[in-house]
């Protein structure tokens, strides 16, 4: 079976071994213990440097306002951490966990009563032990480390997962105002890239920035917004329509979180109809499709920052059209042939003189752009009377395509190299100044990833010999 299709539902999968602690002449995993002295005392006592069990406790305190200095200078393989322990915040584990530079795994170490096991997980730490510090609490702490660190390392490898924002990056980010907004990837032409646009985009602003995203597919002429995610969905934006029509006509905030798919801690995404006869249902066509997609977008515009959509090519379809309405903007996507911007530039003229549509409304995004098309790409916007706020060069090395056979975004699959070959780093520029347009805090925060990425790899260390190579 090709490896592309084995991320299609029912496909097998294998699963990578990974070897146990210790064993050999590895070093030792070194751990943080940041804990009341009462609970670190016997991980202390038992696990000292150079010890044969594979695992050494190289600090030690209560008080976690150091616990970030001693990371970045002791770079350890596991932080044993307290709730308890003065200056704690949930926010610390996920910063721990999000280091660009190396991987640390984040245990709690929790007092028996209350959440805070829970809590901490949901915060970031792969697991938890829990108090009073026995020796059996430190053999349970030694048997379930190869697993943890093991699922710490599959969270990390995951195209959703990228790392923490530097300080600096964060105050630029939020040094700068932007407005939220609803935002659509339509051509009146199939096979435009609107899809490939719609998902690189929302993974950039939901995934990167942490901007909380809503990913919409609305193409009622077959979504495939899940195959481009690598996602396998249970429910999607037509069963979301008949909770709709089944309700009065109303929707909450419950109901459209039940039905999106999490992509990652910011990004949500709903799928697409599953067959192309449920476009034509009653829930989705005609006034009760409006209705329905009117008040989704309306939902789902309080509920997160941005919303993006990928949507079908006729605005002769009930569902597109209120979309078309509702966006605050509608990226228009082009290619440079006459045949693509003919259609578009007729069909967008029609919304505008016929149906009353602002000409601002729709913003240029220009896409598989090429030299050799015969086109001068400055006269484009001239001739579409639009303004281009978007170019996406011509992929010749079709690494587009192979991204959506994958199921993982083109700038989640490759924006954490470190030395990109100039088509990639020429795609990646191109999503990012659609990015940058909508959401102008973006560059600094894509500047600061180019930078941290290209930082040359650290020493070969215990962890590196006990899971493989980790990309940064």
């Amino acid at each position: 079976m090709s490896d592309l299709l084995t991320g299609l539902p029912g496909a097998g999968q294998g699963q990578r071994q990974i070897p146990s602690v210790g064993g050999g002449a590895r070093e030792n995993a070194r751990v943080i213990v940041c804990a009341p002295p009462e609970e670190s005392r016997l991980f202390v006592a038992l696990l000292p440097p150079g010890n044969p069990r594979g695992v050494e406790v190289v600090t030690f305190y209560d008080d976690c306002s150091v616990l970030e200095r001693d990371a970045e200078q002791m770079r350890p393989t596991v932080v044993l951490l307290s709730p308890l322990s003065r200056n704690y915040s949930p926010a610390l584990i996920d910063r721990l966990r999000r280091r660009p530079d190396f991987m640390v795994v984040v245990v709690g170490l929790v007092p028996p009563a209350g959440d805070w096991g829970a809590e901490m997980k949901a915060a970031g730490a792969v697991g938890f032990l829990t108090t009073p510090v026995n020796e059996a609490v430190v053999d349970r702490f030694i048997a379930s480390l190869p697993d943890w660190i093991r699922r710490a390392a599959e969270e990390r490898a995951s195209p959703a997962f990228l790392f923490d924002l530097t300080p600096s990056a964060m105050a630029a980010m939020t040094a700068q105002g932007y407005q939220r907004g609803v935002y659509v990837s339509w051509s009146p032409k199939g096979g435009a890239g609107k899809t490939t646009l719609a998902c690189n985009l929302a993974a950039l602003l939901g995934v990167l920035c942490q901007r909380k995203t809503l990913l919409v597919d609305a193409n009622m002429s077959g979504g495939h917004v899940w195959l481009h995610m690598g996602l396998q969905p249970r429910d999607n934006i037509y069963s979301l329509a008949t909770v709709f029509r089944s309700s009065g006509d109303r929707l909450v905030p419950r109901d459209l979180a039940g039905h999106v798919a999490p992509y990652s801690q910011a990004l949500d995404v709903l799928v697409g109809i599953a067959r192309v006869e449920q476009a034509g249902s009653e829930e989705l066509r005609g006034d009760q499709g409006t209705a329905f997609m009117s008040t989704l977008i309306e939902l789902a515009r309080r509920q997160y920052d941005f919303v993006i959509v990928d949507l079908g090519a006729s605005p002769n379809v009930a569902v597109h059209l209120a979309t078309l309405r509702r966006a605050d903007r509608v990226l228009l996507v082009v290619t440079p042939d006459r045949t693509a911007l003919v259609d578009a530039r007729n069909t967008v003229e029609t919304l505008v003189t016929g149906l009353g549509f602002a000409r601002e409304h729709f913003w240029l995004v220009v896409n598989m752009f090429t030299e050799e098309s015969g086109l001068d790409r400055k006269e484009i916007p001239t001739w579409m009377e639009l303004v281009e706020m978007g170019l996406i060069p011509l992929d010749p090395r079709g690494l587009l395509i192979r991204s959506a056979n994958t199921g993982v975004p083109f700038v989640m699959e490759h924006m954490r190299e470190r030395q990109p070959e100039p088509d990639v780093e020429a795609l990646l520029e191109g999503f990012a100044g659609v990015a940058t347009n909508i959401y102008p805090p973006f560059r600094p925060v894509w500047e600061d990833r180019r930078q941290r990425m290209r930082v040359a790899r650290p020493k070969k260390r215990w962890l590196d010999l006990l899971l493989g190579p980790q990309t940064a």
